[in-house]
């Protein structure tokens, strides 16, 4: 062990002491390991999160789907100071998780920002893939990547929605504008109006009056993803959805899907998706909607100590540009991922199945395995003298297995 230096102050010695306990987080990704629900719950805890990575939220998904999570924390010393609930390589509450293991239709979770319950001061080299990485986590999370939207023959640089405060925050909505807002408030109201907490109303009355304005703003034939178990959702997570619905003259005109979670800093809030009755969209029920909910979602963060970030998920829409600003939307690909990508473009499949094998060093334990099969599967392409040809026309990633939760 080093000594100390006898030229530093006490002061000193213990900052640079810190500083060596994150530079070994930084880099430690042989420290993530499996953990237990309970060491997760108290990971989220202490630092906080989105909807995707909730306890509850994971623990509802995995009972709908029938399958069960795998729990990592990055250790540094005996504390935890980051941690993941997994399906395979993908955080289990998202929807690239959903997708890939064939539970889109269980619950509709949006095109949600994610939020990761990382220490302050800690960076980490995450052992799974993820997209919609919040732009929060730029010095947090290693070999980040922007994010892409996908549109037929096309792809363009994905945003995310981020919605501008009313009183505070860096970005706020024009004077003119909430002007505007709060005159469309009063006319709403002088023709009987008003507002109705989602929390007071009983789950499947909920759950019913949602799939109504959904199917009146989308159409009778509209698929609503998560149907079926939409009670049970609004049952399990009904105190994480947060706002008002619309009445007019006690009859529903519009509601809207936000799950709130926190972090020590944060009040986060995504909004899923919105029903509103079209009858009533000469009095704008949908602007005024996003307004109340927004300064409701503002008064409570202020009272918290909290700073709000409320998002609207892919910046894909043009009423979108009127309420929030566009920032950078990020994935990060499992390192073993990312070298079988990087093998796919190089010519001599024995030098990729080296560079894989290079790979299991340093990639978490959890996917040394499917390292370890994709590098023999290469080998054997090489031993098949298929060496000068691209491995393009051989697609590495159908030899990995494609589960870890073994």
């Amino acid at each position: 062990m080093r000594a100390s230096s006898p030229n530093l102050s006490a002061r000193d010695r213990i900052w640079s002491r810190g500083r060596g306990r994150i530079r070994r987080a930084r880099l430690a990704s042989r420290s993530w390991r499996t953990i237990s629900a309970q060491d997760y719950e108290i990971a989220f805890e202490r630092f906080g999160g989105s909807f995707a990575v909730h306890p509850r939220v994971v623990d509802l998904v995995c009972s709908l789907a029938h399958r069960p999570a795998h729990y990592m924390g990055l250790a540094c010393g005996s504390d935890i100071v980051a941690a993941a609930p997994l399906w395979g390589e993908h955080i289990v509450a998202t929807r690239s998780a959903l997708e890939a293991h064939d539970a889109s239709q269980l619950i509709d979770v949006g095109d949600a920002e994610l939020v990761l319950p990382i220490a302050d001061g800690v960076r980490i080299e995450p052992p799974f893939a993820a997209r919609m990485v919040s732009s929060l986590h730029v010095d947090d999370v290693a070999g980040l990547e922007r994010d892409f939207c996908s549109y037929p023959g096309r792809e363009s640089i994905a945003s995310i929605s981020v919605v501008k405060g009313l009183r505070a925050g860096t970005s706020r909505q024009s004077p003119k504008s909430q002007k505007r807002r709060r005159l469309q408030i009063r006319r709403f109201q002088e023709r009987g109006g008003a507002f109705h907490p989602l929390r007071d109303c009983p789950a499947h009355e909920l759950a019913a009056i949602y799939e109504m304005l959904y199917r009146k703003r989308w159409g009778e034939g509209a698929f609503l993803l998560g149907e079926d178990h939409l009670p049970l959702v609004f049952r399990e997570l009904g105190d994480m959805l947060f706002g008002d619905m619309l009445l007019l003259d006690d009859r529903p005109v519009a509601m809207e899907l936000v799950y709130e979670t926190h972090t020590p800093r944060w009040l986060i809030a995504n909004g899923v998706q919105a029903g509103y009755d079209p009858a009533f969209i000469d009095l704008s029920v949908g602007s005024i909607l996003l307004h109340h909910n927004l300064e409701r979602l503002e008064e409570e963060a202020i009272a918290g100590g909290r700073m709000l970030r409320y998002s609207l998920g892919w910046s894909d829409a043009p009423y979108k540009a009127q309420w929030a600003v566009d920032e950078p939307a990020w994935r990060v690909r499992a390192p073993v991922a990312a070298a079988v990508a990087a093998a796919r473009t190089r010519p001599d499949a024995a030098a990729a199945a080296s560079s894989l094998r290079h790979m299991v060093a340093s990639v978490s334990f959890v996917l040394r395995r499917r390292a370890q099969r994709a590098a023999k599967a290469l080998t054997r392409i090489g031993a098949r003298g298929r060496t000068s040809a691209p491995l393009a026309e051989s697609d590495p990633s159908a030899f990995i297995d494609q589960g870890i939760d073994e």
